[in-house]
Parts: C-alpha cells; sequence; structure tokens
C-alpha cells in the first residue's frame, strides 16, 4: 500500500535560520554555533552562514536575521531556558477505535478488523491465482502483446510479478494511502518497459465473465492506451507460480492499523470486505466490529 511504501520517507520541512534541510531552528547547529560566539564576546563570523555559502546572501542580511532570531537562540541555547509548565499526563487514548480504557496494543476492534481485511484479502488473492496466473497464465516468462513507445502493438516477455503486490489494495481508491499498484515488468526489443501508471492494470471487477475478463484486466480500451499495457496473452507463462509461495506473500496491514483509524479503514474497506469475504458469518462479525470500534 501507498502509505506503507512511503514509510522511511523524510518530512521536507527546513530550518527557518539556515534554510538548510531535516531540522527546525530550535535544533539548528548553526543557530546555536553563532549564539555561543556571542555569549562569549566574539565577532560573528557570518562568512560560513549556509546562506551566503549556498545562497550567496549579503553577510549584512544574514547578520539581519542573526538580530531578528537572537532572542530565540537564548531560549533554545541559553544557559538557564525558561522552565517549561509540566502538563498534565494525559489519559491514554487508543488511535484506532478511540476509547479511553485501552490503547492499540490491546485493541479488540483492530483485532476484528484484522482478521476481516485477512480473510477478505486470501480470498481475492486466491481467486486472483486462479483466474489471473493459472486461468490466463499471467506471470514471468509470459509472452504478450502490448502497447509500445511507438504507439504500436508489440510482442514482450514478462519479465517479473512480484506477488507481494497483489492484494485488496489493487482494488483501493486511486490516490489514496491504501492504493497497491501490481508490480511488473515486460521486456520489448530489449527494453524493459514500465508497469503502467495513469491506467492502474487490475483495477477492475474481477466477478465477471470470463470473455470480459481479459479485456478489463488488461487495460484495453476504446478511447486510449498507455504504454505497457497488455492488449492479450500470446504465450503462457512456461512456469506456474507455486500456490505457497503466493500465499506466503501479503499487504502490510499491521503497519496501516497502526497508522489509520478504525472509520478511515472501514470507510475504504467496507464494499471490498463485502465483496470477497468468504464465510457465512459476515454480517455478525461486521456487527460486532462496528460495534467495539463505536462506528
Amino acid at each position: 500500500m501507498r502509505i506503507y511504501e512511503r514509510r522511511n520517507e523524510k518530512g521536507g520541512f527546513s530550518c527557518s535560520y539556515c534554510w538548510e534541510q531535516g531540522h527546525k531552528i530550535n535544533d539548528c547547529p548553526t543557530l546555536k554555533a553563532n549564539y555561543e560566539q556571542h555569549v562569549k564576546g566574539e565577532a560573528i563570523d557570518f562568512s560560513t552562514h549556509p546562506m551566503v555559502l549556498r545562497y550567496g546572501w549579503n553577510t549584512n542580511l544574514v547578520r539581519r536575521q542573526w538580530e531578528q532570531n537572537q532572542v530565540k537562540a537564548a531560549k533554545y541555547y541559553g544557559t538557564t531556558p525558561a522552565a517549561k509548565a509540566k502538563k498534565p499526563r494525559k489519559k491514554p487514548t487508543c488511535g484506532f477505535c478511540g476509547s479511553k480504557s485501552h490503547t492499540r496494543r490491546n485493541c479488540e476492534a483492530m483485532s476484528q478488523f484484522k482478521y476481516l481485511y485477512e480473510q477478505a484479502n486470501l480470498a481475492y488473492r486466491k481467486e486472483f491465482y486462479d483466474r489471473i496466473i493459472v486461468g490466463l497464465g499471467f506471470g514471468a516468462g509470459a509472452l504478450v502483446e502490448m502497447w509500445d513507445y511507438q504507439g504500436d502493438h508489440k510482442v514482450g516477455i514478462v519479465e517479473m510479478l512480484d506477488p507481494k503486490t497483489i492484494g485488496l489494495g489493487n482494488l483501493a481508491t486511486y490516490w489514496g494511502d491504501y492504493k497497491t499498484h501490481l508490480k511488473w515488468n515486460a521486456i520489448i526489443d530489449g527494453r524493459k518497459v514500465p508497469t503502467p501508471t495513469y491506467r492502474s492494470m487490475f483495477n477492475w471487477d474481477i466477478r465477471q465473465s470470463e470473455t470480459d475478463l481479459i479485456g478489463k484486466a488488461f487495460s484495453v480500451a476504446n478511447d486510449g492506451y498507455s504504454v505497457g499495457s497488455i492488449v492479450s496473452i500470446v504465450s503462457p507463462a512456461p512456469q506456474v507460480m507455486s500456490k505457497e509461495w503466493f500465499d506466503g506473500e501479503s499487504e502490510p496491514i499491521d503497519y496501516v492499523m497502526k497508522k489509520r483509524t478504525a472509520q478511515q479503514l472501514f470507510s475504504e474497506f467496507n464494499h471490498l470486505i463485502r465483496r470477497f469475504y468468504p464465510h457465512d458469518d459476515l454480517d455478525n462479525k461486521m456487527i460486532s466490529f462496528k460495534k467495539t470500534a463505536g462506528l
């Protein structure tokens, strides 16, 4: 899912004093060094300031910047900073369901949602495996007819298919945090063709006739095309991905539940769970989850 894929991205904040990325003014090494020179009575050497070295600022402009932030420097780096009033400790609140009687660590609603999601996700992946991997022969080594860079149909070979990217997230809102784009690559004329981006290959209703399935699955449309979109499978993969290996890969729902609330996840996945949940007790499970989560 997109939220999981971006988990290691750093925030794009910068310091208002030196304009450097990765820290804020209350943790600025330049401001701290300038303040220490000021306290010692030394003349501050503004020629080494990042705004002079990197952006070509005049030292007089940087001096003015220092004068405007001198009070902040004393607050952040002075020897006797103002004591902060202790705030009363807030009562623990569950970030998932909002209850004040527990936290996410022992949230029953999280356990219930995880079960519903994982059962539906497994059912989706089973149907995907049966109809796309086995039924259509899609996988590494398959020969496929695709759109190329010149807008022509050419035969290419599928180089890679990542089973970790197959899950309910394939059908999530396109630009949302929960979208999972199926990752695969193909080679045409010795050149790697990227996975289609603006038209998702599997953004379709999987439960339809076999005749319509191929066209919907492989993004063919009368109103346009996308480089890398598959028109048809010319020859199936020479070796079908093993069911055990396929089932061993899954989407990171545990991580996502730690970052989003029950309401947010229910709003996105309610209809998908209802479509793919494979057991007869869905209504009772849903009623119990909604009650526990306060929805």
